[in-house]
């Protein structure tokens, strides 16, 4: 929550799911993500993001239906949702995650 709120997005998630809560399963791993999934109680991929650094980690989060937002790449032969050079411009990027209250 720290990190959030230095980021200034502390109030764009419902919750954070990180390694110890998915058993260790790790990125790319499929299950990493189908754990996270039965952890916050939404079946629905599609109503989940996913930000990270590399596109490996991105595709398998993709094919299962999340919505990928890659960061701090130039966005070169990049096949994510979105790229954003840094957590710092995401609410100049994407600012309907403010304004729907998503």
């Amino acid at each position: 929550m720290r990190v959030l709120k230095i980021l200034g997005v502390e109030d764009c998630f419902d919750g954070i799911i990180d390694i110890r809560a998915i058993d260790f399963a790790c990125k790319p791993d499929k299950i990493a993500y189908q754990r996270a999934l039965e952890i916050s109680g939404d079946d629905d991929p599609r109503q989940c993001i996913i930000f990270d650094d590399a596109m490996r980690n991105l595709a398998p989060a993709a094919e299962l239906g999340f919505y990928t937002i890659l960061v701090g790449k130039n966005g070169t032969g990049a096949s994510a949702d979105k790229v954003i050079p840094s957590l710092h411009e995401l609410k100049e990027r994407m600012p309907e995650l403010w304004e729907q209250g998503i």
